[in-house]
């Protein structure tokens, strides 16, 4: 079974390249994102500094370096070019619709995986950003996979368990390679989500079971050096980044300026046709009707419903407070919509 399950994965994977890598680098790039990302990777390039992003050669620390990072490798071996710079969007899009599989499989059985895998692929504003360079994508795959990796400890008994632990561990890797794609806003979401469903199942006594000082040590270990160097290079970094790019523009930026609403629209476009499945795959999890006979057996599906429920809204309403908003925030509540 678990053979066969990682080869259903690499065909997953598989497909996912054939719709998004064809063609990648035809299109110019789109101006403002894709063009600053693509400079600011190719100054890495070219500059041999890879601790101080700039844009246009003037100080750009919006954002952390994790994709720029990756579109730097990626022109480095393909040269500067809009494939070169699409690349690692299109492959964390990958990765995303292979985890959201793994974990559909591991939810409601291998047909789930497959129509998971499908939904979120061919959903419009996934394709989309799939093919769009910009940091989005690679926030929206780190967590997933964090999520999918603490919902895999969360299945064991007891988070005291060793293979408990070592997915406690993967899901603080990344969250912390999360943190480096767009910010302190993957631990946020991360673990808002986890314990709001640790207090829905009332599991929140478990939590003292959990392997936090290894977690903490972890997620440390790779996001803080990037951090002490960008600030020992650039006094005052730390302040602008944190205060300025988030607490600031979460409560009082009116850049990109909607309404509370605007989620609303963009999911029902973004997922278009697949949001209908939504009431009747929600009422399925919840109830036998429409389950096949592997998924009747497993006892927490309705857990497993409650996870997918707690994530989506987590997500929506963090992104739906803030008047900054851009369609692409909401990408990392898409693969709970896949899977129901």
């Amino acid at each position: 079974l678990a053979a066969n399950r990682t080869l259903r994965l690499a065909i997953y994977a598989l497909l996912a390249a054939i719709l998004y890598l064809p063609g990648l680098g035809r299109p110019a790039l789109w101006e403002p994102d894709e063009g600053r990302y693509a400079e600011i990777a190719r100054e890495m390039v070219i500059s041999g500094d890879y601790v101080t992003p700039r844009d246009d050669f003037e100080l750009y620390f919006e954002k952390p370096p994790l994709v720029y990072w990756a579109e730097a490798a990626s022109i480095k071996v393909f040269g500067v070019n809009e494939f070169a710079v699409r690349l690692p969007a299109a492959l964390f899009s990958i990765g995303q619709v292979v985890v959201t599989a793994a974990l559909a499989e591991m939810m409601l059985g291998p047909p789930a995986g497959f129509f998971a895998a499908l939904v979120l692929a061919l959903s419009p504003l996934f394709f989309g950003f799939a093919r769009f360079a910009t940091l989005d994508p690679a926030l929206a795959f780190f967590l997933t996979a964090a999520l999918a990796a603490f919902y895999v400890a969360a299945r064991d008994e007891s988070f005291s368990r060793p293979s408990s632990r070592r997915w406690m561990l993967t899901s603080a890797a990344m969250l912390a390679l999360g943190t480096l794609a767009k910010g302190p806003i993957a631990l946020l979401l991360g673990g808002a989500i986890a314990l709001a469903w640790m207090a829905s199942e009332g599991r929140l006594r478990q939590v003292a079971q959990m392997p936090l000082v290894w977690c903490f040590i972890i997620y440390a270990a790779i996001v803080v050096p990037w951090f002490v160097l960008a600030e020992a290079r650039n006094p005052g970094f730390m302040h602008f980044f944190i205060v300025h790019e988030h607490l600031a523009r979460y409560v009082a930026s009116s850049e990109h300026g909607w309404g509370p609403w605007f989620f609303i629209p963009i999911v029902i476009g973004g997922t278009w046709p697949w949001i209908f499945f939504v009431p009747p795959g929600w009422s399925a999890m919840r109830t036998d009707d429409g389950l096949p006979e592997s998924a009747k057996d497993l006892s927490g599906r309705r857990a497993a419903a409650r996870f997918l429920g707690i994530w989506f809204i987590v997500i929506l309403v963090f992104f739906s407070i803030p008047r900054s908003k851009l369609g692409s925030y909401i990408l990392p509540a898409l693969p709970p919509l896949g899977i129901v």
